[in-house]
């Protein structure tokens, strides 16, 4: 009888001790949790903010844009990859340089394209980064859609880029038939056919270039600079830590050392 307890309390325990694993893997997540913990890993060497923010921060730019620049985002595409050969000359390969956000507003026709360049620590900041972001202003989107399509039509993994094309297809930047998508989820050997010049819709495009830093401390020709606190009236309760990483993280690690806290 006292195995036959023993055994019953044992199984009660594990049972108790499953529920609130359970329990635990269904929590609901706050977001202010979330931003504390990003705010304490952010003083961890190698830990890089904007990777892990980034997502988070893409939810304020349809307000921002709309306060600056009266304008309705539609759609938000990260990673938004510009052909090399389209900003340097010597350049015929088909890699690519990935602006952080693309932000997409449209009037009939017309579409403005903010093209952003986001940063949450001011020594992560490159020259050739700002260079890129001085030449996005001279281009034209529609060259930038042909060079994808020919890069794409060369990638050996074309499948990633379906999502990026049912995206254009669904602001009216280009007509790629359904047919291209399933030839290349069966891995059909002509499809890039139907990858074609024809296919792209000729808008009218204004290119702005956009790059958010902490504090604004310098200029770029041709992109409009833009600091955290241009985004404090997005979002209440992300103010109170973009107000703190305006601060270099290496100055809260020094608080954190005296204090025993990080501020």
């Amino acid at each position: 009888m006292g195995r036959i307890n023993s055994f019953l309390c044992m199984n009660s325990i594990l049972i108790l001790g499953y529920n609130q694993f359970i329990r635990s893997v269904y929590m609901e997540v706050n977001l202010t949790d979330v931003m504390k913990r990003l705010d304490l890993w952010r003083h961890y060497p190698k830990y890089q903010l904007e990777r892990h923010f980034d997502v988070i921060f893409s939810f304020l730019l349809p307000d921002f844009i709309l306060r600056k620049y009266k304008n309705r985002v539609i759609k938000i595409i990260p990673e938004f990859p510009i052909p090399k050969r389209l900003l340097k000359y010597d350049y015929n390969g088909n890699d690519c340089e990935n602006i952080d956000f693309a932000c997409f507003s449209r009037r009939g026709k017309t579409y403005n394209i903010y093209l952003i360049e986001f940063k949450t620590d001011e020594s992560s900041n490159r020259d050739s980064q700002d260079e890129t972001l001085e030449k996005l202003h001279k281009l034209d989107f529609n060259d930038i859609i042909v060079s994808l399509f020919e890069i794409i039509k060369k990638s050996k993994n074309q499948r990633k880029y379906l999502l990026l094309l049912q995206d254009l297809n669904m602001m009216g930047i280009t007509k790629v038939e359904p047919e291209f998508f399933k030839r290349v989820i069966n891995k059909n050997r002509y499809r890039n056919k139907l990858l074609t010049q024809n296919r792209i819709v000729k808008n009218t495009y204004n290119i702005i270039p956009i790059k958010i830093t902490p504090s604004v401390s310098y200029s770029i020709n041709q992109v409009n600079a833009y600091s955290f606190i241009d985004f404090y009236e997005s979002s209440n309760s992300l103010r109170v830590f973009l107000e703190k990483w305006v601060r270099p993280p290496q100055e809260d690690t020094v608080n954190y050392l005296i204090d025993g806290v990080i501020k």
